[in-house]
């Protein structure tokens, strides 16, 4: 379960691990969009992307790519993974917080790396009314 900000790097985090860990399940919340029940479609989709990693012959690698702050945040995906029995099934949960090591991320930084990604971002695009 990936964490930070927006414009931390963890869709390129991901994005690398991905191409490392052949079979690896990236769910990305982005790719939802801002839609009507994305949060909960996006659930759905981890527990899915759990049912079948654990019924897999093979090690598994899922990426769950949300920004997580808050244990609310993360409260969701917690509870797809003990309805799983996630841990009875060899899994692990590892949070991975994104951050410089002060915790302090300089806005012209993110502001920054969100402006290159341009409209490529589905739920974030840079604006002049953007507020970091």
């Amino acid at each position: 379960v990936l964490s930070g900000l927006m414009g931390s790097g963890k869709s390129s985090l991901c994005r690398l691990l991905s191409k490392i860990y052949p079979g690896a399940i990236w769910m990305n919340q982005d790719e939802l969009g801002k839609v009507p029940g994305a949060g909960q479609k996006f659930l759905k989709g981890v527990r899915d992307a759990m049912d079948v990693a654990a019924d897999s012959s093979t090690p598994q690698l899922l990426l769950v790519d949300k920004m997580n702050h808050e244990l609310f945040h993360r409260e969701g995906i917690l509870g797809q993974a003990d309805e799983v029995d996630w841990k009875g099934c060899g899994g692990l949960v590892v949070l991975v917080e994104l951050a410089p090591p002060d915790g302090q991320w300089p806005v012209d930084q993110l502001r920054s790396r969100i402006e290159q990604r341009g409209s490529a971002h589905h739920t974030l695009t840079p604006s002049s009314t953007l507020d970091l």
